[in-house]
């Protein structure tokens, strides 16, 4: 995020040209319906419909010949999309625990404008339907919201603001400080950018920097369902305006927590993870830091023992949380 805000300012001045058009159409809301979707996993489907009529497509994975004991809420980050995390969903089937995700706005087959967000209020209310979703399908049974990057401050924001849904939340490689180094000057360029040309695409995902393994980098390469283009301003400016309302609520934060993050991420800063797990009032909270580990936990070196630690939190928190 630091070159962004670089780059940002090298270009400002050639942006105000474009700035009367682009205020009148990018500022309309980015809605629209889902794409038709070929089963490629072990999941079945279902649609929502957001609060502004935005389509999002769902997904659920159940455990087979054991009963449901748990379900896990699961919201990913950008580029990203909820089919990426099959191999965290049979992990947890193995173990009788359900997974249920969507795609996010603007993501994969999920409408909107590609990777567009508009605001942190509008990701919870999108996580609130599939929390919602997870609870008719399990009633009285406990469920657990995980977010990764973007979508662990989605998480905990939605945790934030309906805590009583919930039995535990667990955040991965989550965006919950801002860069460091980024100046009240910069933040300020990306914000006014965000309202007069929303829709700008200002931000490269570098996939270098989100894991480790050959054939995981290939896959994400080969992955069509992943888009290419750079991150529009008004989601750049969505999560910096979500890190800033959220910091001062980190000790607000009782549920049960697990807190992942690498030492070596590029992409979100590890210290806002340390930070929350410091301050979150929570009586049981886990804090594991992964030693030279990037961005993508699940897809990076150490994927196996990501997945075994997620899975031993909400196992052990679904035994406890039984009638």
């Amino acid at each position: 995020m630091r070159k962004l805000f670089k780059a940002l300012f090298a270009g400002f001045g050639l942006l105000v040209i474009g700035i009367g058009i682009s205020a009148f159409l990018g500022s309309r809301p980015a809605i629209g319906a889902c794409d038709s979707i070929q089963p490629s996993g072990g999941f079945t489907s279902f649609r929502l419909s957001a609060a502004d009529g935005n389509c999002l497509q769902g997904y659920a994975w159940l455990p087979t010949g054991k009963p449901v004991v748990a379900a896990v809420v699961v919201a990913h980050g950008i580029h990203d999309h909820a089919r990426r995390y099959e191999g965290l969903a049979q992990a947890l089937n193995a173990q009788g625990i359900a997974l249920l995700s969507w795609d996010q706005r603007g993501h994969a087959a999920s409408g909107g404008a590609r990777q567009r967000v508009d605001s942190a209020e509008q990701l919870v209310g999108d996580m609130r339907l599939t929390v919602q979703e997870a609870a008719k399908r399990f009633p009285g049974l406990p469920l657990f919201a995980y977010g990764h990057s973007m979508g662990g401050l989605v998480a905990l924001h939605y945790a934030l603001a309906d805590e009583k849904s919930l039995s535990g939340l667990i955040v991965s490689s989550a965006a919950l400080k801002l860069p460091e180094g980024a100046s009240a000057g910069q933040l300020a360029v990306v914000k006014t950018l965000s309202t007069i040309l929303p829709g700008l695409p200002v931000e490269a995902i570098d996939e270098a920097k989100l894991m480790r393994p050959p054939e995981a980098r290939k896959a994400l390469a080969e992955d069509p369902l992943i888009a290419r283009d750079k991150v529009p301003a008004r989601t750049v400016a969505t999560i910096l305006n979500g890190i800033d309302s959220a910091r001062p609520r980190f000790a607000s934060v009782k549920l049960p927590l697990l807190v992942l993050h690498g030492t070596a991420d590029q992409v979100t800063n590890p210290a806002g993870s340390r930070e929350l797990a410091a301050q979150a009032a929570s009586a049981d909270k886990t804090v594991t830091i992964y030693e030279s580990a990037l961005h993508d936990l699940l897809h990076d070196t150490e994927a196996a023992r990501v997945r075994q630690e997620i899975v031993g939190f909400v196992a052990r928190l679904s035994v406890v949380a039984k009638p």
